[in-house]
Formats: C-alpha cells, structure tokens, sequence
C-alpha cells in the first residue's frame, strides 16, 4: 500500500513510501540529468515504487529467513531433549515431519520471494531501456 509519494522538479528525485505489515520502505529514483528535457514525474514515480517494493521483499524474505532458522534450531533442541527422546518413534517421526513440512514451506517462500525481486530488477531494466529509446526517438524529432 502506497502512503505518500513525491517528485521534486528541481533535483528530478522521485520518491514512495510504502506501508506494509513489516514496515515502511522507501523508495528513491532520479532522473538522468541528460533525460530531464524529456522524463517526468511518472517515470520516476513507477521505478521508485518498484525499488520500494523490492526493500519490502527483502525483508520478507530475512523474516521467513529467521522462522527457517528457528524451526532448524527446534529440531536439533529435539534431538537433545530428553524427554522428546523417550517419547515413540512413531510420535518423533510426525514431529519431525511437520517440522520439515514447515522448512519447505519457508524454502518456497523464500525461492519464489527472491525470484520476484530478479523479475522486478530486469523489469527496471527495460523500463529504463524503453525510456532511453523514446528518448532518442524525441531528441531526432527535435532535430
């Protein structure tokens, strides 16, 4: 959810704050000062709310990091657990799986979560690429 958004004529800076569960990200695009006759607000606008969405992803994927990791630390504590050890094979056996069964999950989450932010980077990319081709169209126009 997006909170606030700016653009500085001056400076070319557009910046978004978004506002998520786990926080607020900023963030931040500039206009090449070679573009500026022929960028606007718009374009600054979208890359910046990409690059806040990309902050918010990246701190998705380290909270499910430490869910991950906690469950792995669950598991050797079980294994040293005295009573967890007197308890039936078939009881550890269930224990264990549900615990893998969250360890995948949080795997998947993490996966899909970074190949997220490799499609959002490559989308910057091409928006950026298709904005400098627009502005060699222009740029020949005014000639």
């Amino acid at each position: 959810m997006k909170i606030k958004d700016s653009f500085n004529d001056k400076t070319g800076i557009a910046k978004i704050i978004l506002q998520t569960k786990n926080g607020s990200f900023t963030g931040i695009a500039k206009i090449h000062p070679d573009d500026k006759p022929y960028s606007n607000k718009f374009f600054g606008l979208v890359l910046a709310e990409i690059r806040a969405y990309i902050k918010s992803l990246k701190k998705e994927i380290s909270i499910t990091k430490t869910k991950r990791k906690a469950i792995y630390s669950l598991k050797k504590d079980y294994v040293k657990d005295e009573f967890f050890n007197k308890l039936p094979k078939t009881i550890q056996k269930y224990i264990f799986k549900k615990l893998d069964e969250h360890l995948s999950c949080y795997s998947n989450i993490i996966d899909n979560k970074e190949q997220e932010i490799n499609l959002l980077e490559e989308e910057i990319i091409n928006k950026i690429k298709i904005k400098d081709k627009l502005n060699l169209k222009i740029q020949d126009k005014i000639k």
